[in-house]
């Protein structure tokens, strides 16, 4: 366990999974419960259950895989860029035929360049032909830009459906009809 976490790497999430790892193998735990300001009861690290260890030591190893400072610059390269088509020639040492230049021209050609945001979300270019889904067509990239822009998430891999921010956006902009409601009823009718 002791080369597990020496490997880790100097990341702030590597860091406190490292520190949290510390303690839940420590020995020396001094008592089987703690006393939060509150006066709350607290079940000490010592005593975490295997799945919640198997978890931390998951996070762990995910750890390297997390955005930091220093790599963000290059993550939003890898999400956004496209890839340099000749150094993965002299890397890879792959011939591109004339066949593989056809695909890309027929690729490019047959992807729409432009979609109403609310076809867009139906997951198709044109509501009444859900065959030719819009979505179908996009690269990696595309779809990230999408996300990005429009605040929605496609992890299902099927449908762009509302992120985080969209979610919020709505529930700030119902509270707020709820509200202008509620103070339109309360006044006195004339």
């Amino acid at each position: 366990m002791s080369a597990l976490l020496a490997s880790c790497s100097r990341s702030p999430a590597c860091s406190m999974s490292r520190h949290i790892l510390r303690r839940g193998i420590s020995k020396t735990a001094v008592a089987a419960s703690a006393t939060t300001p509150e006066g709350k009861q607290v079940a000490s690290h010592a005593s975490l259950p295997d799945a919640r260890m198997r978890a931390l030591i998951s996070l762990y190893h995910q750890s390297s895989s997390f955005v930091t400072e220093e790599s963000l610059d290059q993550r939003i390269d890898e999400a956004f860029a496209y890839k340099n088509m000749s150094s993965q020639i002299y890397n890879y040492h792959y011939q591109i035929t004339m066949k593989d230049l056809e695909h890309l021209v027929r690729r490019e050609r047959a992807a729409p360049r432009l979609t109403s945001v609310s076809g867009m979300m139906r997951g198709s270019s044109n509501g009444d032909a859900p065959d030719l889904a819009f979505s179908d067509n996009l690269d990696k990239r595309d779809i990230k830009m999408i996300e990005a822009l429009y605040g929605v998430d496609r992890s299902d891999g099927k449908r762009f459906l509302p992120g985080l921010d969209a979610v919020r956006d709505e529930m700030e902009r119902l509270e707020r009809e709820i509200s202008e409601d509620e103070q339109h009823h309360q006044q006195p009718q004339q």
